[in-house]
């Protein structure tokens, strides 16, 4: 395939590189007819010969697409998930050459698909699940601080201390809230058992990395837990945190979610 250089749509000015780039670029996301490019066609017509280019670069997106929601497809079917990543593709296409970063904005691409929203109303919410753990999962392992203490030094640390410390949440977790039981959806499509599953009852979510499988883990936690996972988060000490929460501490030091402790200095 080979461009003419003399073509003229709307000026007597031989096109730019970046014109034509541009051009073909809107070709390719069904912007524009073929015949703007300027495409010197013989067998074939214009759109004929970017009709290739236009589904390779659909197919490999939608692989792309396919890598980071494999649940949402396994909810709407191969059929209806090219449909969508297509939709997606063509009005969010990439913005850089490495489609490794590609796939934001999937969850909202959904929810304005009115009838898909309609019969799978929670999906939106599952594809923005699943958006967050493959967040976490290209973030790799961070390195821990040399100013975090191991939580075994806890009872080495005197009481009067205990107000200034602030627990430390591994970098691998995110928090998630759902006005469906996303989390007992996905433990449903990993046993594909959906014997129970109530899914229009709210729920809080921790999203963290397996330690072991190194696997994304979506777990429900109560409204309280959740609060004051959301207050570790903001690396809150415990004299700042709501007394009645402190309760949970146990518990949520034995979740494998805390990497360690520091010291605040109130001053």
């Amino acid at each position: 395939m080979s461009f003419n250089p003399s073509l003229k749509p709307s000026s007597d000015k031989t096109p730019s590189l970046e014109q034509v780039q541009s051009a073909f670029t809107d070709a390719l996301r069904y912007q524009n007819d073929a015949s703007t490019i300027g495409i010197i066609s013989e067998r074939f017509t214009a759109d004929e010969r970017v009709q290739i280019y236009r589904n390779n670069f659909t197919v490999s997106l939608s692989e792309v697409l396919l890598a980071i929601y494999p649940n949402t497809q396994l909810l709407v079917g191969e059929e209806c998930f090219d449909a969508i990543a297509k939709h997606h593709i063509i009005h969010n296409p990439p913005i850089s050459g490495d489609v490794t970063t590609y796939g934001k904005g999937f969850d909202q691409t959904i929810a304005s698909l009115d009838n898909i929203i309609s019969a799978e109303p929670y999906l939106a919410d599952v594809a923005l699940a699943e958006y967050r753990m493959d967040q976490l999962l290209s973030t790799g392992k961070p390195s821990i601080s040399s100013y975090t203490l191991s939580l075994s030094e806890l009872q080495n640390t005197p009481e009067s201390i205990h107000p200034n410390i602030v627990l430390e949440l591994k970098p691998s977790i995110t928090l998630f809230q759902s006005k469906y039981a996303i989390a007992s959806l996905f433990a449903a499509l990993d046993s594909m058992s959906f014997e129970g599953l109530e899914i229009n009852q709210a729920q809080c979510c921790v999203i963290s990395i397996d330690d072991v499988t190194g696997q994304p883990i979506v777990s429900a936690v109560n409204s309280r837990l959740f609060t004051l996972i959301n207050c570790l988060q903001q690396s809150q000490p415990l004299r700042q945190i709501d007394p009645t929460l402190l309760d949970l501490l146990p518990s949520l030091l034995v979740s494998d979610w805390i990497q360690g402790f520091k010291i605040d200095d109130p001053m």
